[in-house]
């Protein structure tokens, strides 16, 4: 079976704190099994290679996952967050800001 991964170059970089409690986000790996017919499935694997004959490959991306209060976030919804806090100058966003 295949792999085949997509990971933004920010979250290697860049420090992003968790809307909730002001956490330092870690970066968390989610693989998926992805088959031949599923919506997702791709004929051109990363590297410009085919996957000509097979029949289903593993799919990995990387969220956000908080280590104090557990909650996940990809990486697009946590820039938004992040432009919020620096606007705001906190860490903590509360749900009427």
């Amino acid at each position: 079976m295949d792999y085949k991964a997509t990971i933004d170059i920010g979250m290697l970089f860049k420090k992003m704190y968790c809307q909730h409690c002001g956490t330092k986000l870690e970066v968390k790996k989610t693989t998926k099994t992805v088959h031949r017919g599923d919506e997702e499935f791709s004929s051109r694997m990363a590297g410009g290679m085919y996957n000509i004959g097979m029949n289903s490959y593993q799919h990995a991306t990387y969220i956000y996952k908080c280590p104090n209060c557990n909650s996940e976030i990809t990486y697009g919804e946590q820039c938004v967050v992040a432009k919020k806090q620096k606007k705001l100058k906190e860490k903590i966003i509360n749900e009427d800001d």
